[in-house]
């Protein structure tokens, strides 16, 4: 299944240049393009085998894979539960990943891991600096990939501060950029979409996370690692725990702890990033009460829409 959200491909390249962005108003967050190379790194697959290869690794049909769009996709442990979350594109003869960078190293190992024999090479893409951008992708943005995302709900957005619009580009290395890594992070998780660190890796199936829901899971593909346990928790027909979308008035460590109006833990964060004066916070809850009050602390967390529903459109 190709993802729901198609999250496209809208510059190309030009010459590096210095990015200036002007703050906007106390009630928003800065403009721009953020550099997030110190939380994303980039992957590059290259071989003969390289597709033949990711479609027994990941969740996701990469026979789909473009240039001028974006894939979702887990890579799951044989347990069916999450090491990481990628991004993919191709370009040619190579497929491309965003992943964290701070899972980088194990993930590159374990990969190899499974190579065996097969003709692919995976190594870290080092010349290029990954930015995030937060409203309008500038047009004069000197990209060498710049790819259109998901945005959160309306309502979620007003909330929280946050100007539609966001978008994953790729510049050289010498560009400068001056835009809030933290508004991106927050316009993430507004939009819902999971991003799997250290702190979070080989905790949640991807339906917990609503993979499948932004269209990072196939089910007809055939057998990758993990698929069973996806397989198996698909066919059950309900998912005991979902991510919610919440405001609160700070952000919260990925993998910490929520918890209910008694007291007692109820959730676990899997991304939170501050807007402004305020925070979003992507957490794991029962499915059956996401429109519930928690707490972390003394913050109070207040539930708000996703921009998509917990039902997949091809059903």
């Amino acid at each position: 299944m190709q993802d729901a959200f198609p999250e496209t491909l809208v510059s190309g390249l030009t010459p590096p240049a210095k990015l200036n962005f002007s703050v906007m108003s106390e009630t928003n967050l800065l403009k721009g393009a953020a550099d997030l190379s110190a939380s994303v790194a980039l992957l590059r697959f290259t071989g003969e085998d390289r597709e033949a290869f990711l479609q027994g690794q990941l969740t996701n049909d990469v026979r789909h894979l473009t240039a001028d769009s974006l894939m979702t996709a887990g890579w799951c442990s044989p347990k069916g539960r999450l090491l990481a979350v990628f991004q993919l594109y191709k370009d040619n003869d190579t497929v491309y990943a965003f992943t964290a960078r701070e899972t980088l190293d194990a993930t590159v190992k374990r990969l190899r891991m499974y190579i065996l024999r097969s003709k692919v090479k995976v190594e870290e893409v080092k010349d290029l600096t990954v930015a995030g951008i937060v409203g309008d992708v500038p047009s004069d943005l000197p990209t060498v990939k710049c790819f259109t995302q998901t945005s959160g709900s309306p309502e979620a957005l007003d909330a929280l501060g946050l100007t539609s619009g966001r978008a994953l580009a790729l510049v050289k290395a010498d560009t400068e950029l001056t835009g809030s890594a933290e508004a991106y992070w927050a316009a993430t998780a507004a939009a819902g979409v999971p991003f799997i660190v250290s702190a979070t890796s080989d905790k949640f199936v991807p339906q917990a996370v609503n993979l499948e829901c932004i269209g990072g899971v196939s089910f007809n593909k055939g057998c990758y690692t993990g698929q069973e346990i996806v397989s198996r928790v698909e066919h059950i027909g309900k998912t005991a725990r979902r991510a919610a979308l919440f405001a609160c008035g700070k952000a919260l460590p990925a993998g910490s702890d929520i918890t209910d109006a008694g007291g007692t833990v109820a959730g676990t964060v899997v991304l939170s990033a501050a807007a402004g004066s305020k925070a979003a916070v992507l957490a794991q809850v029962a499915a059956d009460k996401t429109a519930d009050t928690y707490r972390a602390g003394e913050a109070v967390l207040t539930a708000l829409s996703l921009p998509y529903s917990y039902s997949r459109s091809d059903k």
